[in-house]
C-alpha cells in the first residue's frame, strides 16, 4: 500500500508513471486505485484501472440490482 500527494505540474508525465506503476504490479498480481486526483489526470487515466475478467458478470448483476443506473452510475470499474 502505497499513498503520493503533491503538486501535479506534469499531468501527461503523472499518466505515463502510473500507467507503469499498474504495469509492475501487475506482473505481482497486483493492481493501483487512485483514490483522488484533478481532472485533468483523471481525464487521461482510469482511476479504478484495467477492468478485471469478471466485468461482464459484474454488469450483469448490476444491471440485475440496478436496473435503472441510478446509483452512482459510470463511477465504478469499467464505467459500471
Amino acid at each position: 500500500c502505497a499513498f503520493l500527494s503533491g503538486a501535479l505540474a506534469d499531468v501527461p508525465g503523472a499518466a505515463a508513471a502510473i500507467e507503469s506503476l499498474r504495469a509492475v504490479v501487475r506482473t505481482a498480481n497486483g493492481s493501483a486505485v487512485i483514490l483522488a486526483a484533478p481532472p485533468a489526470l483523471r481525464a487521461l487515466v482510469d482511476v479504478w484501472g484495467p477492468a478485471p475478467s469478471a466485468i461482464a458478470v459484474m454488469r450483469r448483476l448490476k444491471a440485475q440490482l440496478d436496473p435503472d443506473s441510478r446509483l452512482s452510475p459510470g463511477r465504478f470499474v469499467g464505467g459500471i
